[in-house]
């Protein structure tokens, strides 16, 4: 009984969301952190765990909140992602995306992972096919994509200013098991990567290791 209450408490506190009082703004926004491939390969996986967290998103405007793992080439833009998102109208998915010169910009929805938990959410590249996984399983599969990407990218991201980034002060979205894939010998690695925060003051994340960290709205404690 002890066990039971301690995790519907703790998906209480996931659950939580709350209105940063911002203006609004159509845009996209991300903290979290961007991972360059090692010398002489690229990067063509790219995994973690990640708290699912139902914020705040601004209505009135087609936009979202979301927290992914992805693959994106930095010069083409070109890009396969996957995670989870809560849009304006209020509803939760999966979700995968991508956008390729082969395929064009696709997006696919799946039912969300419970608020609370922390889905490992993956995306492989391989065979010219974005793959991605949510706990181990290929939900799907976006083939002739004409990729040619390099680097990784796990964050979180909002679509409108007035909307909340995942995560408040006391009760952070953690991104944890966070790895990727060397193309050259197929070997997964700790992403270690390098923080981006597009508006500072607006958000903030804390290194927990190697492989993982935490982001969250500085409006909120919730």
């Amino acid at each position: 009984m002890v066990c039971v209450a301690a995790a519907l408490a703790f998906a209480g506190v996931a659950a939580a969301s709350c209105n940063p009082g911002r203006s609004a703004s159509s845009g996209s926004w991300h903290v979290g952190w961007s991972v360059a491939p090692p010398s002489g390969t690229c990067i063509d996986g790219s995994e973690a765990n990640i708290l699912v967290y139902s914020p705040y998103v601004y209505s009135g405007a087609a936009n979202d909140t979301s927290g992914w793992t992805m693959l994106v080439n930095g010069l083409t833009a070109s890009y396969g992602q996957v995670g989870y998102q809560k849009r304006d109208s209020g509803t939760m998915y999966n979700f995968t995306e991508s956008s390729t010169s082969g395929g064009g910009f696709q997006q696919k929805l799946f039912t969300v992972s419970g608020v609370g938990t922390s889905p490992q959410y993956k995306i492989t590249f391989s065979s010219n096919a974005f793959h991605y996984f949510v706990n181990g399983s290929n939900i799907w599969t976006d083939s002739n994509t004409n990729y040619g990407g390099c680097k990784a990218e796990q964050e979180g991201e909002i679509g409108n200013s007035a909307s909340q980034m995942l995560g408040g002060s006391q009760n952070n979205v953690v991104y944890s098991s966070a790895e990727v894939r060397r193309a050259d010998t197929e070997a997964w690695y700790n992403a270690n990567g390098s923080f981006v925060n597009e508006e500072s003051s607006w958000f903030d994340y804390s290194p927990i290791s190697s492989s993982s960290f935490s982001i969250w709205d500085k409006a909120c404690l919730s």
